[in-house]
C-alpha cells in the first residue's frame, strides 16, 4: 500500500495530520478506530450510539491534533479524547432524559373522565 509507505513512523503520521493531510487522517482513523470503538462500546450498549460517539471523538482528535506534542502515547492521547467524548455524551443524554418537552408527552385520555361527561 502506498499510504503505509508515506508514513513510516507515528511521528510522520502525526505531523502530516497536523498539516491537515487527509491521507494521514484516514490512516489514523483506519489504525485506531476499531480499538476506540471498543472503548465507546463500554460506555454505550447501543452500537450506533457508540459509533456516533467515536466519530465525534475523531473529529475532535483532528481539530485538536496541533495540541499533541509528540510526547507520550499517541494512542493514549486519542483514547483520552474518546473517553471524554463518551462521558460528555452520557451527561448530555442524562440531562435530556430529565427534561420533558410538550412534544414528548403522549396524551392518553383517561377513560373514566370521559364517562362522566
Amino acid at each position: 500500500m502506498k499510504i503505509l509507505s508515506l508514513f513510516q513512523t507515528e511521528e510522520q503520521l502525526v505531523k502530516a495530520c497536523q498539516k491537515g493531510d487527509p491521507r494521514a487522517q484516514r490512516r489514523v482513523y483506519d489504525k485506531y478506530s476499531s480499538r476506540m470503538n471498543a472503548v465507546c462500546r463500554r460506555y454505550f450498549k447501543d452500537e450506533y450510539e457508540a459509533e456516533e460517539c467515536m466519530i465525534e471523538a475523531f473529529v475532535k482528535v483532528f481539530e485538536k491534533i496541533s495540541q499533541f506534542k509528540l510526547e507520550g502515547s499517541f494512542e493514549g492521547w486519542i483514547r483520552r479524547i474518546v473517553v471524554n467524548e463518551c462521558l460528555m455524551a452520557l451527561r448530555a443524554k442524562k440531562q435530556m432524559g430529565n427534561q420533558m418537552s410538550y412534544d414528548d408527552i403522549i396524551y392518553e385520555p383517561n377513560p373514566q373522565l370521559l364517562k362522566r361527561h
